[in-house]
């Protein structure tokens, strides 16, 4: 029986098993990725904090009235939790070509 190599001079491996070669093929993945935040509020509390301070503008006895602000500082407790949610679809893969 004749070698490989005898019958195909161009392959000049020697080897009883044959000829190797490595090929490498180039791919591209593609997945989707939804990211969405997720945010829930509990029970808000307020409290003032000090006392308020009142400015009065206009006249006493002015046929326009008079205008008061009242400035109030407040304390707002509002509790959070939030994270997110990830979900990712199916990956999609495209030949990009071939190299040996």
């Amino acid at each position: 029986m004749k070698e490989a190599y005898e019958y195909y001079p161009e392959c000049q491996c020697g080897r009883e098993e044959g000829c190797e070669k490595s090929v490498k093929h180039f791919m591209e993945l593609s997945i989707p990725v939804d990211i969405k935040p997720m945010v829930k509020t509990g029970s808000i509390e307020s409290e003032c904090c000090g006392e308020p301070t009142v400015i009065c503008e206009g006249h006493a006895g002015s046929s326009e009235g008079c205008r008061l602000i009242i400035t109030q500082r407040l304390c707002v407790k509002i509790p959070l939790s939030y994270g997110i949610d990830v979900k990712t679809g199916t990956g999609l893969t495209e030949c990009c070509g071939c190299n040996d």
